[in-house]
């Protein structure tokens, strides 16, 4: 199922050609930015696309990637978790907060034989109760 496209900014010529005159609904409150990350078995944890793209060190997207798989064997195709990471290596008390869909599927095409991928949302937040309740 589709989730729809996202609203454009005030002022973006829609298909149409004329701008969009009311405000784009803000994510910023809950949601910095959402990372697709992917497992390489000759690279590892390796960051697909992140969206909208953020300016963080490579430090911090290498932990961003590696957090974002679970820490411990998984017998279930679906898993939910979150972690937390420093925002920046010049503040490391201003926390990124991430909330993980991670997925096993069976892949005969993946040397290995499964496709691992995690869709994480990162935030600024502490909204571990508020993704519980929404996932459940």
């Amino acid at each position: 199922a589709s989730l729809g496209a996202l609203p454009s900014p005030p002022g973006t010529p829609d298909s149409t050609g004329s701008s969009s005159s009311s405000p784009a609904p803000s994510t910023s409150l809950w949601a910095v930015t959402l990372a697709v990350v992917n497992f390489d078995l000759e690279y590892g944890q390796k960051l697909e696309k992140m969206v909208p793209a953020m300016n963080f060190s490579e430090d911090v997207l290498s932990t961003i990637a590696f957090s974002s798989f679970p820490d411990c064997t998984i017998t279930e195709k679906n898993t939910i978790f979150t972690f937390r990471c420093p925002r920046n290596n010049t503040e490391p008390k201003r926390w990124l907060y991430g909330y993980v869909f991670y997925r096993q599927n069976r892949d005969s095409s993946i040397h290995r034989g499964y496709l691992q991928k995690s869709v994480a949302i990162l935030s600024e937040n502490n909204l571990v109760d508020f993704y519980q309740r929404v996932v459940a």
